[in-house]
């Protein structure tokens, strides 16, 4: 049940109740408890009792410097299987159920699996790109992705995002012609660009973005990014500090049109995740 959606995670709310009937009854609500045992600074995702309300165990969430800010559902249990974060830049991690009567029940090693599953496609983006799992079969077994970098990347054909296809068990020897892909031998794992999100930016040079720390009077530290223009002619350019919406919203790390047209002027741009 998703009782509010918003592009910040302290603004998405999420309760998922117990299905099974070997299981207590139970419900894993993603939330944010700002006192008693359970207080946090960032959202969590924790399961309790419905009967007695009895907090029974964290399974998400808690990390210093970032909410919960996305869930990837599984089709098949109905339940989230990948949670997201945003720090300096996004990252996934597997949700583990096991232990709970659920994940375990339905897929032994299943966890392991999923985590082999982000390492690969962590080591196929690198560090330069980040990305998002935005779509997948019914069965599980192929994944579409969404990645992107703040400049234009090889991977997907001089664009600085594309859309791939993951396949977890692939058989198939057929790769496409000309497409940036990966093909691990001992799993059959492989990712293959469907198509590139902005190829007519094929050639050009964009702005780097850099995630960057300042303290404020207070000495907290503020998440910052800094873009700079590509050509050496505008260096010592002005500033401009873009000031996002809010309530919920932050500033991410990736290509940003408004950002990089910014750049093309000759200006630095500063985005800031203020407090608040």
């Amino acid at each position: 049940m998703e009782l509010l959606g918003s592009s910040g995670g302290s603004g998405t709310a999420r309760m998922d109740f117990s299905e099974s009937i070997s299981d207590a009854d139970t419900v894993d609500i993603h939330t944010c408890a700002l006192t008693g045992n359970l207080a946090s600074d960032t959202t969590t995702y924790d399961r309790f009792d419905v009967t007695t309300c009895e907090h029974i165990s964290r399974l998400a969430g808690g990390k210093e410097k970032s909410d919960i800010t996305g869930f990837v559902i599984n089709h098949m249990t109905k339940r989230p299987q990948f949670v997201t974060y945003d720090t300096e830049k996004q990252t996934t991690e597997v949700l583990s159920l096991q232990g709970t009567g659920e994940a375990s029940d339905t897929c032994p090693g299943e966890d392991a699996l999923l985590t082999n599953d982000l390492e690969f496609i962590e080591s196929f983006f690198a560090s330069s790109m980040v990305y998002s799992i935005i779509s997948y079969t019914s069965k599980n077994d192929t994944w579409v992705i969404y990645a992107e970098a703040d400049r234009c990347q090889q991977k997907c054909e001089g664009s600085p995002g594309g859309y791939f296809l993951f396949n977890r068990s692939s058989s198939s020897e057929t790769i496409r012609a000309n497409k940036p892909q990966s093909l691990s031998s001992t799993t059959g794992r492989m990712i293959e660009l469907i198509l590139p999100s902005r190829p007519e930016l094929k050639g050009h040079l964009l702005g780097e973005m850099k995630p960057l720390r300042v303290k404020a009077s207070d000495g907290e530290e503020l998440l910052c990014y800094l873009s700079e223009p590509p050509n050496e002619v505008f260096m010592n350019s002005p500033l401009i500090l873009m000031i996002h919406g809010g309530p919920q919203a932050r500033d991410t790390w990736g290509f940003n049109p408004l950002v990089q047209l910014l750049c093309n002027r000759g200006f630095r741009v500063l985005q800031v995740n203020y407090r608040g």
